[in-house]
């Protein structure tokens, strides 16, 4: 079912739908998928060949891949003798010691490395992190003393998150980076998690020229976020407030910084959102209410694709739609991917091959389907619902509308054959904003005063409802 842009609605409404009405599954398995406690990252390689999946399993399918496999056209791949916990001669059976887990992956300088709280693989000692030659893993000098939770590709080298506080025989308190050769400390990073000791990092960025870290930490340098002005640490606002609260994950996207976790305006209304909010260096937004009113608001993993925010978690309400933790943000509202109660466990994992969106966690069904831990989302722009502020699912639209120049920096016109004398062009950026709006019946709009970006464009009716909307780049 599609919500028609022709169909003039009294009331906003969402557009929804079941898993029922559809004939091929929501999300279908990736082949036999894989074992005990499932995935926790994926990422593909710069070519777009292989996905790599990396997570808590010792099985893939039926055979002996501890902890990370690819993913292609053939199936799925064993690397190596994979990450583990003690020796293993990569032959026998397993020696129940542990697979790890693998907790990131990351590419840097053409070059695959993962992280976690494995020891070895197969006979050698790749202590927490390791770097894939393309036949075996290699170690990073000694490797770190504790898990290592994130890894980062910056400008300036190859950066690692984490709860160590050694890494190779340099003291680092949960932060440091990597050169190609050797660790380094990170701007001599002090305990910044109120004397526990051990900070407990779980994400780096950069971000308008600053260094920004976050996770589960409390201090005078920072609640869960702290920043490197390039002279000291220091508290970026008031942080995010709650004794659960935690940061996992941060994206730098057209000039904003995205950050999800666990935190709420619920129980702390000093909070700047729940479950995920943006920040553009001095000003929070809350971006349509997040995770508020879910009895869970954790956002786990987050990234962008074609200009669109898709989150996973744990939340079973976003942006005031029922959920099942896999949502989108498309710059105006919230839509989820899945209908409520669809996994039997969370989907926490997200990750983009060959231009499809892929899921993973522990789950092992998926409505009624057995899916086990990974799939890909077959169901193109299905949605269980849409923000209740306007009916935004306008693929269908006979006359969508046709705006010029595009991309523009001085003015927007457009062409619709819906258009009504008291309809009139509405403006919204990345966060949901309005940041413009043309008198009634009006096909042109003023744009060279706003800043650089990709934007939504919308003819509005009389009461505010979308009729027709496409996406503008202002340059």
């Amino acid at each position: 079912m599609k919500c028609r842009a022709r169909v003039r609605l009294l009331t906003a409404i969402a557009c929804v739908t079941t898993h029922a009405l559809f004939a091929q599954p929501i999300l279908s398995p990736l082949g036999g998928g894989v074992g005990t406690f499932g995935v926790y990252r994926m990422e593909t390689d710069p070519s777009d060949q292989k996905l790599y999946i990396g997570g808590g399993f010792g099985l893939v399918e039926d055979s002996l891949f501890p902890a990370i496999t690819a993913w292609n056209s053939n199936g799925y791949e064993r690397l190596g003798c994979g990450l583990h916990n003690g020796t293993w001669d990569c032959v026998t059976s397993w020696n129940g010691s542990g697979t790890g887990p693998v907790t990131d992956i990351e590419f840097w300088n053409g070059e695959l490395y993962t992280c976690g709280a494995f020891s070895h693989s197969g006979q050698t000692s790749v202590s927490r992190i390791a770097r894939w030659d393309g036949t075996a893993w290699q170690p990073l000098g000694l490797g770190a003393d504790q898990t290592i939770g994130s890894i980062r590709s910056l400008p300036d080298g190859f950066y690692a998150t984490g709860y160590f506080s050694v890494i190779d025989t340099v003291p680092a308190l949960g932060l440091a980076r990597w050169d190609g050769t050797r660790w380094h400390s990170v701007h001599d990073l002090p305990d910044i998690n109120s004397g526990f000791g051990t900070n407990s990092i779980f994400d780096v960025c950069e971000y308008n020229g600053m260094l920004y870290i976050a996770g589960n930490f409390g201090g005078p340098y920072g609640y869960r976020i702290s920043r490197w002005n390039g002279t000291v640490w220091e508290p970026v606002g008031n942080g995010f407030l709650g004794v659960d609260a935690w940061v996992y994950r941060m994206e730098v996207h057209d000039g904003l910084l995205y950050i999800a976790g666990v935190f709420s305006t619920t129980d702390y209304p000093g909070n700047p959102g729940s479950g995920i909010v943006a920040y553009d260096g001095s000003t929070w937004y809350d971006l349509g209410g997040g995770t508020t009113g879910s009895v869970n608001n954790a956002v786990n993993e987050l990234l962008w694709w074609h200009d669109t925010l898709y989150i996973a978690g744990s939340f079973n309400m976003i942006g005031g739609v029922p959920s099942d933790g896999l949502a989108r943000w498309d710059g105006t509202q919230w839509c989820s991917l899945v209908p409520p109660n669809y996994f039997n466990y969370a989907s926490n994992v997200i990750g983009i091959y060959h231009d499809s969106l892929y899921v993973g966690g522990i789950f092992t069904t998926a409505g009624q389907d057995s899916v086990f831990r990974i799939g890909k989302w077959a169901s193109g722009d299905y949605t269980t619902g849409c923000g209740t502020l306007s009916v935004n699912d306008l693929p269908d639209a006979e006359n969508p509308l046709t705006v010029w120049p595009n991309p523009a920096s001085v003015e927007l016109s457009v062409t619709s054959a819906n258009f009504r004398p008291d309809d009139h062009l509405t403006l919204v950026n990345a966060l949901g904003q309005v940041v413009g709006k043309g008198p009634p019946g009006a096909k042109r709009l003023p744009v060279g005063h706003l800043a650089r970006g990709l934007y939504t464009l919308a003819l509005t009716d009389a009461d505010g409802r979308y009729v027709e909307r496409a996406r503008v780049v202002l340059q």
